[in-house]
């Protein structure tokens, strides 16, 4: 059920499904406690860890490399899918824990995802590049662009999910994600 919560997920769920079976869904996932809090509590909770662990930088950017370089760019290492990451110390430690453990909070309009769907029924997901004429270019999550001619496109609708993977509370152990902030804090 963890996997149908995952906001994308459910997004996409949701787009296919008959008014019968999304009053299902509800119904199923009704009796969970309130998402915002639990990640809050979770927020909380690893901040409070964070301070009195030993994690190191180094440790923090093997992490970094294993979970994020696929997408983020620190000092020209890494992809560009998702923001490039020089200076996110600055950021502050409250401000990356809630980046990493609750990515859809705050989504920068520059990395918002778009639910697109064509009039043939075929649906696609990706982040907006640019407008070229009539076509339309997009990124999907692996960071490949792809073009949709404006003409076939039934649906396009900003999404409430970001790309960026929203199980890292899950998949993260903890003390890697000390380490991980540790690192990113130190990336000024």
């Amino acid at each position: 059920m963890d996997v149908v919560r995952e906001g994308a997920v459910k997004e996409r769920l949701a787009s296919k499904m008959t008014p019968k079976q999304q009053a299902i869904l509800n119904e199923l996932m009704a009796g969970s406690a309130n998402e915002f809090e639990e990640r809050q509590q979770l927020i909380q909770a690893r901040l409070a860890g964070f301070e009195s662990s030993n994690a190191t930088a180094e440790a923090g950017k093997s992490v970094f490399v294993q979970n994020c370089s696929s997408c983020h760019q620190i000092k020209g290492a890494g992809g560009l899918i998702g923001p490039q990451l020089d200076g996110i110390g600055n950021w502050g430690k409250k401000a990356l824990a809630e980046k990493i453990l609750d990515p859809n909070r705050n989504i920068s309009e520059a990395f918002r995802n778009y639910n697109i769907t064509l009039n043939n029924g075929q649906t696609m997901t990706g982040l907006y590049r640019r407008t070229e004429g009539q076509t339309m270019i997009f990124a999907n999550n692996a960071g490949q662009e792809f073009s949709v001619v404006k003409n076939d496109i039934k649906d396009y609708k900003a999404s409430k999910y970001t790309l960026m993977p929203d199980q890292f509370r899950n998949t993260i152990p903890e003390k890697d994600f000390y380490a991980l902030l540790g690192f990113l804090l130190k990336t000024k």
